[in-house]
């Protein structure tokens, strides 16, 4: 088979990332990333056989006071170049540990979704939570609503309750409920699980309340 279709589908073949974090007033504190890669397809006469990709954001993360925080986020869209809005939330924590989360964030459902994009081990998302449809958007993705998150040494407990609008775009869920927990009990284990749910229009007299783990 020709050397196991020349041994990858894909292959990267050149990439450069850059980070970086500004310092300075906590009210003008500012961090971002953006990433360009080569392409090189391995594929018997794929057509093209080599492109290039790029991604990149920049947030303004500023801490008001002793309780208030807050995110703006833009993110760039690599399908169509566009600048987009992603987080836009503010903190409060009236208490060490937890916080209360107004605004529109990550739904935490999802591990290949909640990672960071420079911490992930390949160059792009799994294609079930970048596609942007499918039963993951009804569960994962952004959405606009309240969130509680606790941290308690090595356990986290998350609550977020959101009105049903993925990543700006109207669905066919409405009101969705997310709990999401993990606990890390050695430095290199994290264990974790979440439960969503949503519910969905109907043609019947009653709504249908769906969930998933």
């Amino acid at each position: 088979m020709r050397t196991a279709l020349v041994l990858l589908t894909l292959v990267t073949v050149c990439a450069f990332a850059a980070e970086f974090t500004t310092g300075g007033a906590d009210m003008w504190k500012f961090n971002g990333y953006g990433i360009f890669r080569l392409d090189v397809w391995g594929e018997e006469e794929a057509d093209p056989d080599m492109g290039f990709s790029t991604c990149g954001d920049i947030a303004w993360t500023p801490t008001l006071n002793d309780m208030l925080s807050a995110k703006a986020e833009l993110g760039l869209d690599a399908d169509d170049n566009s600048v987009v809005l992603t987080d836009a939330y503010l903190n409060m924590t009236p208490a060490e540990g937890f916080a209360i989360r107004g605004g529109q964030f990550k739904r935490m459902f999802g591990w290949g979704y909640l990672e960071p994009t420079t911490a992930m081990l390949f160059p792009d998302r799994p294609l079930y939570t970048d596609s942007g449809v499918g039963i993951f958007s009804d569960y994962g993705k952004r959405d606009i609503g309240l969130m509680l998150l606790g941290d308690f040494d090595m356990f986290t407990l998350d609550a977020a309750y959101t009105n049903g609008v993925v990543d700006t775009e109207e669905t066919d869920s409405n009101k969705q409920f997310t709990v999401h927990g993990t606990v890390m009990p050695a430095e290199w284990i994290t264990i974790g699980a979440a439960l969503g749910m949503h519910t969905e229009d109907s043609e019947a007299e009653e709504d249908e309340t769906v969930s998933g783990t």
